[in-house]
Order: structure tokens, then sequence, then C-alpha cells
């Protein structure tokens, strides 16, 4: 059994690249791609809620992590 999907081990593979060619990844660049991460996934969550109280805690629980690292979570 692998501890990494295949997605997961796509983007390692990549990460491990661009850091032999460049030296390093701006920590801008990193707190973009976790911006963009946390937003594509609270806006799968809102898609996909369907009002049980299981999904409203989800939802809320991701909509504070959201606000905490700076994600609006209005369009």
């Amino acid at each position: 059994m692998s501890r990494y999907t295949a997605a997961e081990g796509r983007e390692l593979a990549r990460r491990l690249a661009r850091m032999n060619e460049r030296g390093g990844i701006p920590h801008a660049e990193i707190r973009r791609e976790m911006l963009l991460r946390i937003e594509r996934d609270l806006r799968k969550l809102v898609r996909s809620y369907r009002g049980t109280a299981r999904q409203a805690k989800q939802l809320l629980e991701a909509l504070v992590i959201a606000r905490d690292a700076g994600v609006s979570a209005c369009d």
C-alpha cells in the first residue's frame, strides 16, 4: 500500500524537479498555491452541501480556516 496517491506523487515529483532547477520555492508562491487550494476545496464543500448537520459543521470549520488564512469567502 502506497503512502501517497498518484496525484500526490506527481505533485511531489513536480516540486522536486522545480527545486532542482531553481534551488527553492519562494514563500509567496507556496502561500499563493495554498490559498488557491483552500479556495478550491471550500467551493467543493459549498457545491456538495445538502443541508445535513455534519456538512454544516464541516463547512463552518472550513470557512473559519479560510478566513484565518486570508481567503475571502465571498465572490
